[in-house]
């Protein structure tokens, strides 16, 4: 009974490739997300930075003013940039409030009483004039629209694997098929028809790689056996003639 195989070379080695694809392009994409993560945070710390000193620059009239509507259009202004969470103005003694807003849930901008959480960053900048200092103003960031787009380049580093994996993959079953698959399928029915005694069956599998050398080895064989069969023949004439 003749053995039955289920196994098969293509899905071998479809499923290393992919698997080795999946692994270099998962490397390459934790260590983009990391190099992403890392700027996106520097880019946070220098915001709080650059805007603390930018308002610290525009507010000294109006601080020194005590013009406190001004003060809070000029924050609401400078907090059109939606990662700054919130902006805190202080007057001269650095403790009392002189104007403060911050971020709702909603991400809408609302009065606050300058006691702002959950910041990755913050900054200070001292507000002063040309002999003193007037005030200080603090800036402070969220990382909510950072954790956002680490979340989509994950959507997008998956989606490009599998895309790439479902290219591979056609590309490999229609190239093994075509240039491997269908060699061996050929060259083993061949070899099936000699086992069977049909040793004429020509092997016309023809290639100059590992298949070739096989087919040329079935040849061989063959021959040897050829040649195996006429002896044999020719003794059991010589017998029968004898006898």
């Amino acid at each position: 009974m003749s053995k039955q195989y289920t196994g098969s070379i293509r899905n071998k080695v479809i499923m290393i490739t992919l698997l080795c694809t999946t692994v270099v392009l998962a490397v390459v994409g934790i260590f983009d997300t990391f190099k992403v993560v890392e700027n996106e945070k520097k880019q946070l710390r220098d915001l709080a930075s650059v805007t603390a000193e930018r308002l610290a620059q525009h507010l000294v009239t109006p601080v020194w003013n005590l013009d406190s509507e001004r003060v809070s259009s000029m924050i609401e202004a400078e907090m059109l940039e939606k990662s700054l969470l919130g902006v805190v103005v202080y007057d001269e003694n650095g403790e009392t409030v002189m104007s403060a807003k911050v971020r709702d849930q909603n991400w809408n901008i609302s009065g606050s009483t300058g006691k702002i959480q959950d910041a990755f960053s913050t900054s200070v900048s001292e507000i002063k004039t040309s002999d003193k200092t007037i005030g200080r103003v603090e800036t402070f960031v969220s990382d909510r629209f950072v954790k956002q787009n680490i979340q989509t380049l994950v959507i997008i580093e998956v989606a490009r694997v599998l895309l790439l994996n479902a290219v591979i993959f056609i590309i490999l079953m229609l190239l093994l098929g075509k240039f491997l698959i269908t060699p061996i399928r050929i060259l083993a029915d061949q070899a099936s028809e000699i086992s069977k005694g049909k040793l004429n069956t020509v092997i016309d599998v023809k290639s100059n790689d590992e298949i070739g050398m096989l087919a040329d080895s079935v040849t061989r064989m063959q021959k040897s056996m050829i040649v195996a069969f006429k002896k044999i023949r020719r003794v059991n004439k010589e017998k029968e003639g004898l006898s």
